[in-house]
Formats: structure tokens, sequence, C-alpha cells
């Protein structure tokens, strides 16, 4: 309206209120490494994790469809944290069959908490419950082999059986709590392996 009472107006615009966040849904970390699948000890400074179930309940499609926005993995040093995150590695915006993956910048050896934070469209965010990651890129001591000779002439690397004993001392991997040797297998000069029914080894 102007001075003299004359009016005209705007062009109107869609608005639409969300003050709901997000389901942040469930992290997990892509454990393809060592003796176990599931025990999320990685030896990848940068293992992948996966958010599923991430979603935006809301049913607006006017401006826009409600939907998640972004996706974020955020970090907290010690194992069961709930405080002290801060974000690591980029955001992603997209999913595949539901399924969001990322990455973090690299982390050095340690025990983490991982969790992802959602984001929706206008910026309500919700995080997932944390899970504890043991990155451990470093190798074992493999300590000192030798073998068990109680025949002939003792050093002299010579034994008058097919299975003879040998014992590795020193074997030792340290690092984060729970670290330790998984197992130690014999290898011949061409780097075969031998298995049991060739030698015992102890240690």
């Amino acid at each position: 309206t102007d001075v003299a009472g004359n009016t005209s107006n705007t062009g109107s615009v869609n608005l639409a209120v969300d003050l709901t966040n997000p389901t942040a849904g469930t992290v997990a970390v892509t454990d393809t490494y060592g003796n176990s699948t599931t025990d999320a000890i990685v030896r990848s400074g940068t293992p992948a994790f996966t958010v599923t179930g991430a979603s935006d309940s809301d049913t607006y499609t006017v401006p826009g469809v409600a939907a998640v926005a972004s996706v974020q993995l955020q970090v907290a040093s010690g194992s069961s944290q709930t405080t002290g995150f801060a974000n690591t590695g980029s955001a992603v915006t997209s999913a595949t069959g539901g399924v969001y993956t990322l990455a973090p910048t690299s982390l050095s050896d340690g025990t983490y908490t991982i969790r992802a934070l959602v984001t929706d469209l206008p910026g309500n965010q919700a995080t997932t419950s944390g899970i504890d990651v043991f990155v451990d890129t470093t190798p074992p001591t493999a300590g000192t082999l030798a073998i068990v000779e109680s025949d002939g002439t003792t050093g002299d690397g010579v034994v008058s059986t097919a299975t003879p004993a040998f014992t590795v001392s020193g074997a030792a991997d340290t690092g984060y709590t729970g670290a330790g040797i998984y197992s130690v297998q014999l290898q011949d000069r061409k780097s075969t392996r031998l298995n049991s029914s060739h030698a015992n080894i102890s240690y």
C-alpha cells in the first residue's frame, strides 16, 4: 500500500513447516578384516560405514518432498562415548537401496565411538546410537622362531623327524584394549604355509 492508498500484491510462495526430527537409523562398520567380520576391529584407518533406516516421516510435497538431506559421520575418542563428537569425512546426500555409505577421515590406531548425524531438508537433526570401533593398522611384533632339537647335535638345524616342533617367543600385539595375537603360522622359504600335519608349533 502506498501513501495514496493504492495496493498491489506480490506473487505467492509455498511454505512447509517441519518441526520434526528425522529418523536416524542405524550405523554399522563394514568389517571385512581379520579373524572376525563382527568384532569391529579393522586394519584400515578409513573403514567403510553404512547407515540404514534413515528417513523423514513428514508428508509434505510442496515446496519440496520431505526427505533426508544429508548423513554425516561423527567420531569421539574412546569407547561408549556420549559427548565429544566431531564430524569426520564428507557428508553424503544420497543412498543406494536405502543405504548410505560413508568413510571417516583417516583414523590413527585406537578405540573410537562412531555415530551418524542425519539432517532433513529444513535442518532438523537426529543422531544414531554410537558403535565402538577398534582401529589397528600396526603389524604385530613377530618375535623369534626356533626349532626344538631333541636329537643329534643341538643348534645345527638338522632333525630326524618329518614333523619337528618349533617355538615362537616374543610375539606381541598392543595398541588398544583387547589387542593380541590371533594365530601363528609356519611358512617355508617359498612362503607356502605348512599345515599341522607337517610341523608342530607353539608360542
